[in-house]
């Protein structure tokens, strides 16, 4: 059995991208790096510290994928790891990933990357705020009903019909 971290399930829904974790630290600085004991695995394997091994990022299939057990408990544990590592080690991986390109090309490739993402938080903003303005203008709609009925139960009362018909046209008596 050799843990991973999984940086992403894939579209396909039968791959998934990992990131190799170890016991070892040779290669520690090069192309390992260390993420300290991670709590939530089972006693037996939260020992010693683990090091992800940023370099050998692959595609691997959900079915070699398997459940980590608490050997005394026998019950299956879900592990993870802090955010704040999580995203350090997608940092190292874009990192080594780009690490071929010229300074310039990973610029460029930082600076695209940026543009879409913004992009596509500028949309979502923008659907969050119409969201919001519908439902401003159905509290708005619902408060107005309220102050209607609570005016006709209140005020209009005894008011002859044709009067409140002029007041409030369209209204229903």
């Amino acid at each position: 059995m050799h843990l991973a971290v999984v940086l992403k399930k894939n579209v396909d829904r039968n791959t998934v991208i990992v990131m190799p974790l170890t016991s070892s630290n040779k290669g520690d600085g090069t192309n390992k790096v260390n993420i300290g004991i991670i709590p939530s695995l089972p006693p037996h394997l939260a020992t010693h510290d683990s090091y992800a091994v940023y370099d050998q990022i692959r595609t691997v299939s959900v079915s070699r994928l398997r459940f980590l057990y608490n050997q005394t408990t026998h019950n299956i544990v879900k592990s993870h790891i802090p955010s704040d590592i999580f995203l350090d080690l997608y940092r190292l991986s874009i990192g080594e990933i780009l690490r071929g390109l010229s300074i310039d090309d990973q610029m460029a490739v930082f600076r695209d990357a940026y543009v879409y993402t913004a992009q596509i938080k500028l949309q979502d903003l923008f659907y969050a705020v119409q969201d919001e303005e519908q439902e401003v203008q159905e509290k708005s709609r619902e408060i107005s009903v309220n102050i209607i009925e609570s005016f006709k139960e209140d005020i209009m009362d005894g008011l002859p019909e044709e009067v409140i018909k002029f007041i409030f046209p369209g209204i229903d008596m």
